[in-house]
Parts: structure tokens; sequence; C-alpha cells
């Protein structure tokens, strides 16, 4: 339905699983290794960010990866490999802070300059489950 609104606007959607992202996570670690971002904590990775309370959790003490991994290796993945000039996510408005802190850990990586790139959070609501 959006698809000629898109056209006209010169937007291109392209629609992807987090599944997608699984495979380049591991990359994206060691990358955030290299740079000296990991921490250990509690016999996790997570990355500090400074100016924000919370970090960000990379790896779990049993060595999975979590949304924070993927949030990272994602937005690294569309603006280093997709030259994305604009990233919009538009998701449940409970995931702003989320959001900031994600973006602040990628421009601290160097995935995005924003000067170069940008990044938005559209938020939409909250998400409730049934039992809401």
């Amino acid at each position: 339905a959006f698809g000629k609104l898109y056209q006209k606007l010169g937007v291109t959607i392209i629609e992807r699983g987090e599944s997608f992202y699984q495979l380049l996570m591991p990359e994206t670690v060691k990358d955030l290794e290299s740079k000296g971002l990991l921490k250990e904590d509690q016999g996790s990775r997570v990355i500090f960010v400074p100016g924000h309370e919370l970090p960000l959790m990379i790896v779990k003490s049993d060595g999975a990866f979590t949304y924070d991994t993927s949030d990272m290796t994602a937005l690294k993945h569309r603006v280093t490999e997709e030259k994305g000039d604009w990233l919009i996510y538009v998701v449940d408005s409970g995931q702003g802070k989320h959001f900031q802190l994600i973006y602040a850990a990628s421009k601290l990586a160097g995935y995005y300059d924003p000067e170069k790139v940008r990044v938005d959070h559209v938020g939409f609501g909250v998400v409730l489950g049934p039992d809401k």
C-alpha cells in the first residue's frame, strides 16, 4: 500500500528479521573487543557508555548474544555495508532509552558519524501483552 509513496519519496525499505544479523554478531563482538570497548562485568561482556547509567550487555555470561548485540550489529551493517544515511527505527515508545544507548555506543564504536548519518527512534506507543 505504501510502495508508491515510498517510491515517490525515494525511500528504500529493506525488511529483515533479527536472525539475519545472527551470523554477523561474532564479528561485531571481535570489533568491539579490539577497540577496547567491552568490559567484563559478572561474567558478561558489556559496554559502559559515558553519560548513561546502565551498560549495554553484548555477551551474556553463558556466551549468548543479546538484543543489544543484535541492535549494534544491525546499525553497523546498515551504515557500513548498506550505506544507509538515515535510519529510522519505528518501535514501541518504551524502547526510547534503549535506542539512545544503542546510538551512543554505536557512535563510540565508530559505527556511525552523526554528522553524516542520521538515526532516529519513532515511538508509536507501548506494546502491551494480553494480560494488560
